[in-house]
Formats: structure tokens, sequence, C-alpha cells
């Protein structure tokens, strides 16, 4: 379970807070699929804290009150586990490793 990070607290080998997702894009979920396409092409620039936060409740972020989550499961089982893999520079605010 995440936690709000205390102002200067190190993430080394602690669990820590992350910014919460935005639930409302800025195009529809059509126009998104529409444009969707595979890249190879990877920028060098570090993720930042909000955008590991948003990829992370895309798979598996808890969307209501009762524990629902933005993954579907087969009677709420949640098998998947989601693990982060930070490489150097890999996002802004911490540091290598899982």
């Amino acid at each position: 379970m995440w936690r709000r990070r205390k102002e200067g607290e190190s993430n080394k080998g602690s669990k820590f807070g992350l910014p919460p997702p935005r639930e409302r894009g800025e195009i529809s979920l059509e126009e998104a699929i529409a444009r969707r396409r595979s890249v190879r092409r990877y920028r060098r620039e570090s993720l930042s804290l909000s955008q590991l936060s948003q990829v992370l409740w895309a798979a598996q972020g808890i969307t209501s009150a009762d524990g629902l989550r933005a993954a579907p499961s087969a009677g709420a089982t949640y098998p998947l586990e989601v693990y982060v893999f930070v490489g150097r520079d890999g996002v802004e605010g911490l540091e290598e490793g899982i």
C-alpha cells in the first residue's frame, strides 16, 4: 500500500506516496484507441512521479470505495501484481531498484 512521502524522506527500502491519478483525460477513449501506435523510439528523459502514478493506476488502480480496480478480474481476485523497475534516472526523485 502506498502512503504519502514526508518532505525530505528517503524512498530507499521503504514505501512512499504517489500523486493521485487524473481520472479525466484530454481526449475520448475512441480517439485514444484510433491514435494508438507501437513506437520503438524511446526518449532519454525521466518519468515524473505523476506519470508513474498514472501508469500504475491504469494497471491496477483502485477505482471505488469497495476496492474494485481499473483492471478487470473474474471474481475480483486480482491475481496480477505490478512491480516497478527504476533504472538510472528513470523516475524523478527515485533511486534505481525495484
